[in-house]
Parts: C-alpha cells; sequence; structure tokens
C-alpha cells in the first residue's frame, strides 16, 4: 500500500561546529492503487448516487484462492453500526471514471460473536469496477506487538507511523469516490477496552491520532511495520548511534469511531447596552472531538474473515475446482484444441448409454478390422 519507507541518519553541525546525526523519519508515499479499496455506504440508491453526506466508509479484503492463486475472493467491510443503520448501498468506482451502486441487505453482512464494531460482506466483482483488496495476508497479528530482538522492541507499539484512507464527508466526490488520507501515529495499543455508544458494548482498540471525524468510520488504517532493524555504528568502539528500519504498510485495523471531549459552555443574560447582568440566560454542553481514532485490531476481522460462514464457501469452491482440475486432461500450451474431459458419455440411437469412443479407442478398433481384412 505504501512505497517501503526508510528512516535515514542527517548530519548536522552543532554550534561550537561539531558534527553529530539526527534521526529523520522518512514521510509515506501512497500508491495510487491503494485508494481504490475504499468503499462508501449510503442508505439508499438514490442517497448514493446523490452523494448525500451520510453513511459511511468501507473497503475491500482479499483472500487468494490456493487452486487459481491469480483468483479469489472479494469481501467488503466496515463497521457493524453501520450496516445496523440501515447504510447497505456500495457505492465503488468503475474504470469509466463513474460510479457503481451496490444494492446488499442486512442478511448478506457477518459480524462477529464477540461484539467487535466491524461487519464482512462477500462480493463479486466484474472487470468493469475499479477496485483493488487488502491481501489477508498484510493483516497485522498479535506478534507484531510482542519484543522482537535484537532490540527486544515490538515491531509495532507507541509512536509507530500510521495512516487512514477514508471518506471526507465535506468533499466526498459526486460522481465518483474520492477517498482522503490521513497521516498519524498509533497513541495507545489495545490494553483497555473502549466503549462503544453506537453498540452499547466495550471494544477492544487502538488509540490512533488520525484527526478521524464524522464519515471515516469503517474506514481501513494502516501501519508502517519495520521489514529489518539495522545499527548503525561510529568507529573507532562501534558504539550503536541509532536503530534504523525499513517499512512496510500493514492493515492495522478498521476506524469505528472518535474520542470527543465535552465542555460546558454558559451564556450570561445582558442588558440593552450589551453588558452582561450576572443571571445565567442558558447553559449547554458542547462537544469537540480530539481527533484520536478508535481503531478495532486487524486480527479481529481476520478471525471473522475465516470464520465458519465464509470458510466453508470458500472450502467448497476451492473443491469445485478441484474437481474441475481432476477431470482435465493435461495439453501442450501451442495445442488449439479445447480440453478433452476424461471418460465422457453418450447415447446411442436406442437410448442406451455408452462412453465416447476416444482416439486410442479409434486406433486400437482400426488396427482390429485391418487383421481382419488380412486374415481374408
Amino acid at each position: 500500500m505504501v512505497y517501503r519507507v526508510r528512516d535515514r541518519m542527517v548530519w548536522r553541525t552543532s554550534a561550537r561546529g561539531f558534527p553529530y546525526a539526527v534521526l529523520e523519519r522518512a514521510v509515506p508515499r501512497i500508491y495510487d492503487y491503494a485508494l481504490d479499496v475504499v468503499i462508501y455506504l449510503y442508505p439508499s440508491r438514490k442517497d448514493a448516487e446523490d452523494g448525500i453526506s451520510i453513511g459511511g466508509t468501507g473497503f475491500l479484503v482479499g483472500v487468494r484462492s490456493e487452486e487459481l492463486p491469480s483468483s479469489g475472493w472479494v469481501y467488503a467491510v466496515t463497521n457493524r453500526h453501520i450496516v445496523d443503520q440501515g447504510c447497505c448501498v456500495i457505492r465503488l468506482n468503475t474504470k469509466d471514471g463513474k460510479a457503481d451502486y451496490m444494492e446488499t441487505s442486512l442478511d448478506s453482512w457477518e459480524c462477529p460473536e464477540d461484539g467487535a464494531d466491524i461487519a464482512a460482506c462477500n462480493l463479486g466483482l466484474t472487470d468493469n469496477h475499479k477496485f483493488h483488496a487488502v491481501d489477508i495476508f498484510k493483516f497485522l497479528t498479535e506478534d507484531f506487538t510482542r519484543p522482537q530482538p535484537p532490540a527486544l522492541l515490538s515491531q509495532v507499539g507507541p509512536g509507530s507511523d500510521a495512516y487512514l484512507l477514508g471518506r471526507f464527508i465535506n468533499h466526498e466526490g459526486q460522481q465518483q469516490n474520492l477517498p482522503t488520507v490521513r497521516f498519524g501515529a498509533i497513541s495507545m495499543m489495545p490494553l483497555e477496552p473502549l466503549y462503544n455508544r453506537y453498540l452499547d458494548n466495550w471494544q477492544d482498540s487502538f488509540l490512533v491520532e488520525v484527526r478521524s471525524m464524522g464519515g471515516y468510520s469503517g474506514s481501513p488504517v494502516f501501519v508502517l511495520v519495520p521489514k529489518q532493524y539495522k545499527f548503525a555504528t561510529l568507529a573507532p568502539n562501534d558504539t550503536p548511534l541509532y536503530l534504523q528500519a525499513e517499512q512496510e504498510g500493514y492493515l492495522l485495523g478498521v476506524d469505528w469511531g472518535h474520542i470527543s471531549d465535552y465542555q460546558s459552555e454558559v451564556v450570561l443574560k445582558t442588558d440593552k447596552w450589551g453588558i452582561p447582568g450576572g443571571a445565567v440566560e442558558t447553559e449547554f454542553v458542547a462537544e469537540f472531538n480530539t481527533g484520536m481514532a478508535t481503531v478495532v485490531p486487524a486480527w479481529k476481522l481476520r478471525d471473522l474473515i475465516n470464520g465458519d460462514r465464509f470458510r466453508m464457501i470458500r472450502e467448497d469452491e476451492e473443491k469445485l475446482v478441484r474437481e474441475r482440475k481432476r477431470k482435465a486432461v493435461v495439453r501442450p500450451d501451442n495445442s488449439s484444441l479445447a480440453p478433452i474431459v476424461i471418460n465422457p458419455e453418450q447415447k446411442t440411437r436406442a437410448g442406451k448409454t455408452i462412453p465416447v469412443p476416444r482416439r486410442e479407442d479409434f486406433l486400437r478398433d482400426l488396427d482390429k478390422a485391418t487383421r481382419r481384412l488380412d486374415k481374408k
């Protein structure tokens, strides 16, 4: 999803003329195709066509087929509270620069039993749609959050760079989806659950500073994971100076909301000259967005995609592909003949079912007939 990012040391000169080095983080560049994972969800097709500023964000996840690695299954993912509110119409970009609309029902969406605020729907898309899916093998696992040698640091933790792809509801695009990118960092690991007011339950969640706001619910959140650690040293004593890492993007999880702050506002009565008279005219509480996104961990989504309902469908279809492969005859790549099915059958005029003669059967019968003619 991102160009591989490598942090670097930049050498500078101090006020007294001494050289010193400072680690600079490289800002990641998002691949253009990464934006094609994003979908929008609306309550109705008309709302989707008009681009009404309601609903939420979603994204596409892919699971590769073991029998046909070039193909697989695609799943639409969003928040459970989004589909529970009736936002089940998907808007997806097409290759002609416009958008397409797909209506689904609440029954089409699968939600986890543990109450996590995520939902997934199996989709069948065509080449007319412009889309890209997040590979399930690029989901963050809990192993990334555990200490790793040689630095005994976890690969992902507070301060790890993160970014969000989603729907900026104030300028989301009318004719097609125009997702936006927001950058930030992990602020807190999922150590204690957070209260979800939409579902009235508690959620295991990351806190990520990506300036989340209304409309981004259901957005994919990615984290940059160090691919390898490198210690820079300074001669002659080879003292470690810094930690350098090449980073890759992994799905951190699904944005389900943001933390708000509340402040009381008091308005005092004034006289005709505008001077406050001391009496309270009204009092209200104002809500402020802290920009701190709450994110369901990616391993929760992985468990949902690998759950019984979706897994059994994949296993049945993989079995069907294996059966077709078993019946297919291997032929040269330059052959113009259609694939031949082993032991096909046909019916005679009398209605009897017999095997269709194969080439070797024909040659064997021809040889027998030739021998009988030679004997005569």
